[in-house]
C-alpha cells in the first residue's frame, strides 16, 4: 500500500512538472489570456533570438465601456514604460484593428486602462478609460504608422512618444491624468476589430523601464497645440513643440460679453448684455472657472475649471485643470479633458468657425 501511495506521488510530481515545461514561455511577462467575449482564442509566441512576440488576437473592439482582445502581461508597481517595434502580420486586415501596448488596472474587460494604440491604417493614439465602465477616450497622434512606439505612466500622468523617423522616441504631444492603483497589469495586446477573425502582429526589441523620479525644477516645460470636437471628446495633437506656446484662436463671432467674477466666493463665469445689464451667474460649483469661451453657433461655452486649492482670483500656469463644456440651452456640464495647464490653455477665443471643434493647449513636465 505504501509503495503505490508512493508511485502515485511520484507520478503526479512528474505530472505536474511536465504541465510546467510544456507551458507558453512568455519572456518578461507572467501571463497571457484573452479579455471580453472573444470568439477565436488569442495566443503568444515568444522568439528567445531576436526578443519578438508574436501575438495574435481576436475580438471586436476595444472602445466604448467593454473591451474585446488577447493581451500579455504582467502586475508591476510605480512609474514605468513599455516599448516595442510593432508590425502587422499580412496586409489587407481591419482598418481599425489595435496593436497596443497597456497599462491596465486589472484583467476585467471594462478595467481602467490607458494604452498605446497601432491601428491597421497607421494612426497611432493614446487610448484611456478613467474609470472601471466609463466610456473610452483617445488622443490621436499626429504621425501615421512610426516604427516604434511607448507608453509611459509617469506619476499619475499617462502620455505617448513615438519614433519620428530618426530613430529617438519623443513625445507625440498630449497628457492626461489617470490614478492607478498598484499593483497594475502593464503588457501587449492584439484586437482584431472582427471578432470573426484573428489578426497577428509582431513586437519586437520589447522594453519595461523603470521612470526615475525628477524633481519639478529640472524638468523643462513641453506644450501641445490641439483640437477636441463637441462630438466626441477624442483630442488630436496638431503641433508639439518644446518650450511654452499659449492660448490658440479661431475667429468668432460677437455675442455676450462673457466674463470672470468672485462675488459669490469662488471664480465664476457670468455673462452680461454689452451694454452691461442682465448680468447673469453661467456657472454655478465649488471650483474656480476661468476664461470661457462661446462657440460662434452660440450653443456652448467652454472653459477651464481650477481645483478649490487655488486661490479664487488667480489663474495660475502648471496646474491640474479640467477642460469643461456647457450647453447653454440645458446648463448641463460635462468634462471634455482633464489636463495639466491653465494659464495659456484657451485663453482667448479656441472654436473652430463651425462650433465642431475646439483648439487648445496642454503641458507636460519633463
Amino acid at each position: 500500500m505504501k509503495n503505490s501511495i508512493k508511485q502515485l506521488s511520484f507520478l503526479i510530481i512528474l505530472l505536474i512538472l511536465g504541465a510546467c515545461n510544456t507551458a507558453p514561455k512568455l519572456g518578461i511577462f507572467e501571463g497571457n489570456n484573452d479579455i471580453g467575449n472573444v470568439k477565436k482564442a488569442g495566443s503568444v509566441k515568444f522568439n528567445y533570438s531576436d526578443n519578438s512576440y508574436t501575438i495574435s488576437g481576436g475580438g471586436s473592439n476595444m472602445w466604448g465601456q467593454t473591451d474585446e482582445l488577447h493581451y500579455a502581461w504582467k502586475k508591476m508597481t510605480g512609474d514605468v514604460s513599455i516599448a516595442a517595434d510593432i508590425t502587422w502580420v499580412g496586409t489587407g486586415g481591419n482598418a481599425h484593428r489595435e496593436a497596443c501596448m497597456i497599462i491596465s488596472q486589472s484583467l476585467e474587460p471594462c478595467s481602467a486602462y490607458a494604452d498605446a494604440a497601432f491601428h491597421g491604417d497607421g494612426l497611432t493614439s493614446i487610448q484611456y478609460r478613467e474609470v472601471s465602465g466609463e466610456i473610452t477616450r483617445e488622443i490621436q497622434s499626429s504621425i501615421s504608422a512610426p516604427k516604434r512606439v511607448r507608453i509611459e505612466k509617469d506619476g499619475d500622468y499617462l502620455s505617448m512618444s513615438i519614433d519620428y523617423g530618426d530613430g529617438e522616441l519623443k513625445s507625440s504631444g498630449g497628457t492626461f491624468k489617470l490614478p492607478f492603483t498598484e499593483p497594475f497589469c502593464i503588457g501587449l495586446g492584439v484586437c482584431a476589430h472582427n471578432n470573426d477573425t484573428i489578426e497577428t502582429a509582431i513586437f519586437s526589441n520589447v522594453v519595461i523601464e523603470t521612470i526615475e523620479a525628477k524633481p519639478d525644477s529640472l524638468k523643462k516645460i513641453e506644450s501641445t497645440l490641439e483640437t477636441i470636437p463637441v462630438s466626441s471628446f477624442d483630442r488630436r495633437v496638431v503641433y508639439h513643440t518644446q518650450g511654452r506656446i499659449e492660448a490658440p484662436n479661431w475667429s468668432p463671432d460677437g455675442k455676450y460679453i462673457y466674463f470672470n467674477s468672485e462675488r459669490t466666493g469662488t471664480m465664476q463665469i457670468w455673462r452680461m448684455k454689452t451694454d452691461g445689464s442682465e448680468q447673469q451667474q453661467i456657472t454655478t460649483d465649488e471650483y474656480n472657472d476661468w476664461f470661457a469661451h462661446p462657440s460662434p453657433d452660440g450653443k456652448w461655452i467652454a472653459y477651464i475649471s481650477f481645483g478649490t486649492d487655488i486661490p479664487s482670483g488667480s489663474h495660475p500656469a502648471d496646474k491640474d485643470v479640467m477642460l469643461r463644456l456647457m450647453n447653454l440651452e440645458t446648463k448641463d456640464v460635462q468634462v471634455m479633458a482633464k489636463l495639466f495647464g491653465g494659464q495659456g490653455t484657451i485663453n482667448v477665443p479656441s472654436w473652430s468657425p463651425d462650433s465642431k471643434r475646439l483648439a487648445f493647449v496642454s503641458y507636460r513636465l519633463k
